[in-house]
């Protein structure tokens, strides 16, 4: 029995990696979150700023939370918020990853959100930087992340998405959400 298995019942009977409205994948730490995390540790991106240049930061859809502790541990006086769609998932995998990895850093800037991307947006503020990683996987989605990213990135913030090109089965990907970002303006 997985994590998962046991956190979401019902989730035993099926051999899909998610259930839109119920379990969006949390559990799992996804190829491109190995891949952005390769990205932030191989160029400058990082050294850019001295360590102690504080940042709001968010990581949505954070699963184990690898994307907001490896900036964590970076930078850290930034302020970071975790937010996954399922409580379970931030209660049983991103806390005890962030304790584990980040405990004798200050908790006290950082911050843990469950629930969807509609209802969560009320309590979230601006952040310099969101970090993202295989959560444009279906059309979806793409619709509410590009919300998010409109209503909580800075004027001058980076956002950072791995994803695939395309994911199959789920209608998404780098291509469809490129094609929204260009229809609506963003690019």
């Amino acid at each position: 029995t997985t994590i998962a298995e046991s956190c979401l019942p019902g989730l035993t009977d099926t051999t899909t990696d998610l259930i839109p409205a119920v379990y969006e994948g949390g559990f799992q730490v996804w190829e491109c979150t190995w891949d952005l995390l390769n990205y932030l540790h191989s160029t400058a991106w990082y050294p850019d700023t001295p360590l102690n240049t504080p940042a709001r930061v968010l990581d949505l859809g954070c699963g184990a939370g690898l994307l907001g502790i490896s900036y964590k541990k970076h930078r850290p006086l930034s302020s970071l918020h975790f937010q996954d769609y399922n409580f379970d998932v931030l209660k049983q995998f991103t806390i005890p990853n962030y304790h584990k990895n980040c405990g004798y850093l200050t908790s006290q800037d950082v911050k843990f959100i469950a629930g969807d991307w509609e209802e969560v947006g009320r309590e979230m503020g601006v952040y310099d930087i969101i970090l993202s990683s295989e959560t444009i996987y279906s059309k979806p989605s793409q619709t509410k992340i590009l919300k998010m990213l409109s209503n909580h990135l800075s004027e001058d913030g980076v956002a950072l998405i791995a994803a695939k090109r395309h994911y199959f089965g789920v209608g998404g990907g780098v291509v469809d959400f490129l094609e929204l970002l260009t229809d609506l303006k963003h690019v």
